[in-house]
């Protein structure tokens, strides 16, 4: 059984669109981010105090997109990750997970520039920023993942199309 998870992750698999065209990625993450946050105000977000919430979750999500848009390109210079012709699906997961960590952190820093000064240097703000940046981000990463299901359930149709 492990030896066929392992066969079953490390199966070749088309590497998520915002990750192989980050200049792309930059503008669906800002959307769908941006969208998802005005439309449904999820985990108690709020405005920042000169701002509207809008404007605030705006500049959240262009700066979080150009963050990940930086995490793709530093992610690329891993000889891991650099080439989608051998990319599998646990490169795929890892990928999605470390460039959603880094979105997350990279979150949890404009909040002292953008939010109020208040005590946010603690490990609850950190954490939540993480969480918060996973279950918004993962969306669109998610959207592009699913798309290639296929190529994990033939592996006829990932050899000729991969």
């Amino acid at each position: 059984m492990i030896n066929q998870a392992y066969k079953w992750l490390n199966r070749k698999y088309p590497q998520n669109y915002i990750i192989q065209k980050p200049y792309t990625g930059i503008i669906i993450l800002s959307l769908t981010n941006f969208g998802f946050m005005a439309l449904y105000r999820p985990l108690n977000a709020h405005e920042a105090n000169p701002f509207s919430f809008d404007v605030t979750m705006a500049i959240y999500s262009l700066l979080s997109a150009i963050f990940v848009f930086i995490f793709v390109k530093i992610l690329k210079t891993f000889s891991f990750f650099s080439s989608n012709k051998d990319w599998t699906f646990l490169k795929e997961l890892a990928a999605i997970i470390i460039v959603l960590l880094g979105m997350g952190i990279a979150i949890y820093f404009m909040g002292f520039f953008i939010e109020a000064p208040t005590a946010r240097w603690n490990w609850p703000t950190f954490l939540d920023s993480c969480k918060n940046a996973f279950l918004i981000g993962i969306l669109p990463f998610t959207f592009f993942t699913v798309i290639n299901y296929r190529f994990l359930l033939s592996p006829e149709i990932g050899r000729a199309h991969v």
